[in-house]
């Protein structure tokens, strides 16, 4: 919107739905999937410095949704587990959520940053952490 009042044109607002809430939804994700989190949490993956979100230490029954995070993925497996994340915490990410060619891969915390490289997943990509992300794969 400011770039577009910059140039003197009012943009206006079509609302939606978030790539916070489609992304896990369109990979079977229940973010608040009873029994697995009470709660969501969402954060950016980097701030315009490229700083990492500043995270609250580790809850259970909390879902963590990351937008423009799958680049910083080694860095965020850090800082999650200094606030007391198991590294073996699910976590998924979405790249290209409801896009034809729309991709979803599952593992850990410790893990993702690798599945990132191995499989070349490109933004926009979603990641989500907690027991959510787990609750509905068999």
């Amino acid at each position: 919107m400011l770039f577009f009042r910059k140039y003197g044109f009012e943009a206006e607002v079509v609302p939606g739905i978030s790539s916070v809430f489609a992304a896990p939804a369109v990979a079977s994700i229940a973010v608040t999937h009873r029994g697995a989190a009470d709660q969501i949490l969402v954060l950016t993956g980097h701030d315009r410095k490229n700083n990492l979100p500043s995270l609250p230490p580790y809850s259970a029954k909390r879902t963590c949704v990351f937008l423009m995070a799958s680049d910083r993925l080694g860095d965020l497996k850090d800082v999650l587990v200094e606030q007391g994340f198991p590294a073996d915490c699910p976590a998924a990410i979405v790249e290209k959520a409801t896009w034809p060619e729309q991709r979803t891969f599952h593992g850990t915390i410790s893990t993702l940053a690798d599945i990132v490289v191995e499989h070349k997943v490109t933004s926009p990509a979603t990641v989500i952490v907690g027991g959510s992300v787990a609750s509905l794969v068999q």
